[in-house]
């Protein structure tokens, strides 16, 4: 399990570096060509942001350094004669497997307790054919494929939804005026721990409802006498 990234000042100058290099490279780029999807102008800020682990910087420095080699920059064009860099089509593709790995385990651990018909099987298995098709699409489809397996295809997708479980976890407690789980909450560092150790507790179910794509949504407290008990389960009190 890969912890949250701790960023020095070597990290933070190797990032400026590349990416104002990325988008140097890119300008001169689109001087040159036309009718061809391009990657966008990278804001450092931004991307800085979005990197939670280790694993996903090196991954990202690494892609965009790749920019830099010409024949990366090539015009290449799908089945369906979209335009676009070799670097965004390779990028994508390797994007494209990670996400694939990523649904296709949860299918598996779904699949023993759910079945085969469940919805959101059925959900993810859709994905997984719309991402397929990829080379198929043009236009706004291609756009809209592509941006969703760029947001699911990154290597600290886990991270993230664990960072988003526990910010929403601690948000919704603290509006609860429960003091005592904020804090518990608040000891983890590594997202991916706390959500481990709060995954299977009725704490959730009790109090929150946890959306993948929402985060965590706040309903009724059941009863005092089963919150506490959930504490106690959890060594809090």
């Amino acid at each position: 399990m890969a912890g949250k990234i701790r960023w020095s000042r070597s990290d933070a100058i190797s990032l400026g570096k590349t990416v104002a290099s990325f988008n140097k490279t890119l300008k001169q780029l689109q001087m040159q060509v036309s009718d061809v999807i391009l990657p966008d102008v990278l804001n450092y800020s931004e991307l800085r942001s979005q990197i939670s682990t280790r694993t996903e910087f090196n991954r990202v420095i690494s892609s965009l350094r790749r920019f830099q080699d010409p024949s990366q920059r090539k015009i290449v064009t799908t089945e369906a004669g979209v335009d676009l860099t070799a670097w965004e089509f390779s990028e994508l593709k390797k994007a494209r497997r990670r996400a694939t790995r990523r649904m296709s385990a949860e299918i598996s651990d779904l699949s023993p307790t759910l079945g085969t018909g469940n919805t959101r099987i059925n959900e993810i298995n859709a994905t997984i054919k719309s991402f397929e098709n990829l080379e198929t699409l043009s236009g706004k489809d291609f756009e809209r494929i592509r941006d969703r397996i760029l947001n699911l295809g990154v290597s600290d997708y886990e991270m993230k939804r664990a960072q988003t479980f526990q910010d929403n976890f601690i948000k919704a407690y603290s509006k609860m005026g429960r003091s005592e789980i904020v804090e518990f909450a608040k000891s983890f560092r590594n997202p991916q721990k706390f959500w481990e150790a709060i995954k299977d507790s009725e704490l959730i179910d009790i109090a929150l409802r946890y959306d993948q794509e929402e985060g965590l949504v706040q309903l009724a407290m059941d009863s005092d006498s089963s919150y506490q008990y959930e504490l106690q389960k959890l060594g809090i009190i």
